[in-house]
């Protein structure tokens, strides 16, 4: 996995999905200023925009050159990057809330009743239903 270089913070681009294949990512690169508690300098210019960037396997990952350019002429800025996830985030729907939580309460109360598992499952099973969990 490719290293980025983050002002003085390195992190590490994950690239690979659950089948350890290495995919496409959308990523922003910006130029930001380092500390949170002061502004930049009057005399310094404004950084450049904010740049999008698509890495596909084998790209190179690096900062931009504007961008390393800018930061060391002007010390105190930091080179910050973001992934873009452009898929929309997918929720459980509440028939599948509930199947999956009759499921691991089943699978709880089998594990620490055992024999006498099925009464106790009904006795929780009526406890969820009357909070509105299952």
């Amino acid at each position: 996995m490719p290293i980025l270089r983050i002002g003085i913070v390195v992190a590490v681009g994950n690239f690979i999905d659950t089948r350890g294949a290495i995919k496409s990512m959308k990523a922003i690169w910006s130029i930001t200023w380092g500390n949170p508690y002061t502004n930049p300098p009057d005399d310094f210019p404004e950084p450049p925009e904010p740049i999008t960037v698509q890495w596909n396997k084998g790209d190179d990952t690096r900062h931009p050159a504007e961008f390393i350019e800018f930061v060391d002429k002007y010390d105190g800025y930091c080179i910050g990057w973001a992934s873009v996830n452009e898929k929309p985030r997918k929720y459980w729907g509440e028939e599948t809330k509930k199947r999956v939580r009759l499921g691991r309460l089943t699978k709880r109360i089998q594990k620490k009743y055992g024999l006498f598992a099925e009464e106790e499952l009904k006795r929780e099973i009526e406890r969820y239903k009357k909070i509105g969990y299952l």
